[in-house]
């Protein structure tokens, strides 16, 4: 875990990135659009999943995620990471903080058929190249 803050401004955002200086980015744009977010950050998705699985309990869940794709420096992908959150969803169908995660996708190197096999989670909102530009992510932030 690198960074947390708390606000009532904008929703619970969490940010998933192997890349420090990505995720250090992100995190200086983020806290350059609201000083206060509510912003809990990882350099590792186990570590991530972990602590997801733990705010179930607690009503606690982020309505926002900003999750790197490729993370070659873990055992977990994105998508593997997006397959247990959505396994949580529809074993926890009655938690609404589960049915309203908005997920957003970083990568540095897009594959062929990333985009595409992206659209296929109801809960993956955009698909981003790095760096993410301040815009894009005031833009999310404002439809969340």
């Amino acid at each position: 875990m690198v960074a947390s803050s708390e606000n009532t401004s904008y929703p619970q955002i969490c940010l998933i990135d192997d890349d420090l200086i990505s995720h250090l980015h992100l995190i200086q744009l983020l806290y350059k659009i609201d000083p206060q977010l509510k912003l809990i950050s990882f350099l590792n998705a186990d570590m991530a999943l972990s602590y997801l699985e733990d705010q179930l309990e607690s009503n606690a869940f982020p309505e926002v995620i900003f999750l790197n794709i490729y993370m070659p420096s873990i055992k977990e992908t994105a998508w593997e990471v997006i397959d247990r959150l959505r396994a949580l969803q529809e074993e926890s169908i009655q938690n609404p903080f589960l049915k309203n995660i908005r997920m957003f996708f970083v990568t540095a190197d897009e594959l062929e058929g990333d985009r595409k096999k992206a659209q296929d989670y109801k809960m993956v909102r955009e698909f981003w190249i790095k760096p993410v530009l301040e815009e894009k992510l005031r833009e999310a932030l404002a439809t969340v």
